[in-house]
């Protein structure tokens, strides 16, 4: 991301909330990922309407629904880190308005 454009005070508060940032992006990182080899190794690997499919389906579907549920906890997390951010902001510009 470049900083191109923003201004000293911009760039002040991004370098303040860097920690916060980074986590928000590692996590966001790790549920890609993982969202991305369940699409693959799963979804796009099987065809229901093939008998040996349905199959491997059910044999892969517990450790499927595992990493899903994990993706889960990562989204609402970056969410849940993202709300909390949000709720700073508004503090101040409800206290810069008084």
């Amino acid at each position: 991301m470049s900083n191109k454009g923003y201004g000293p005070e911009r760039a002040a508060a991004v370098y303040a909330l860097e920690d916060e940032i980074i986590g928000i992006q590692l996590d966001a990182e790790k549920a890609l990922v993982l969202i991305t080899d369940v699409i693959d190794d799963y979804f796009d690997a099987f065809s229901p309407g093939t008998p040996s499919d349905v199959g491997a389906m059910r044999s892969e579907f517990k450790r499927t629904a595992i990493l899903q549920n994990i993706v889960f906890d990562l989204v609402y997390k970056v969410k849940e880190q993202a709300d909390g951010l949000l709720a700073i902001m508004d503090t101040r510009n409800a206290n810069e308005k008084k």
